[in-house]
């Protein structure tokens, strides 16, 4: 990804991907609860997911997403593309 996402960001904890255990996870379970209830996020919104790439904020790294149920809650599913290393452009 080389421009900027279109799509609202929400912080997520790139650690925390996977945690079903099925080989085909690549779903990220660490999301930021309170931009979702923010933005009134829903399944099947497409979301700009990032993290702090730098300390003071500056630069992130992110991917887009589309969020998806998982027991009376949201994950994120990575849509295929590359990851953005760059600037915050929000």
């Amino acid at each position: 990804m080389t421009t900027p996402s279109t799509h609202p960001a929400v912080w997520c904890d790139f650690n925390a991907g996977g945690w079903s255990g099925r080989p085909d996870d690549d779903c990220y379970y660490v999301l930021d609860r309170e931009r979702l209830k923010d933005l009134k996020a829903k399944a099947g919104m497409k979301v700009f997911l990032y993290d702090d790439e730098s300390a003071d904020g500056k630069e992130v790294v992110g991917i887009e997403a589309e969020l998806v149920e998982d027991r009376d809650s949201l994950i994120a599913k990575p849509l295929e593309g590359a990851f953005y290393h760059g600037p915050r452009f929000w």
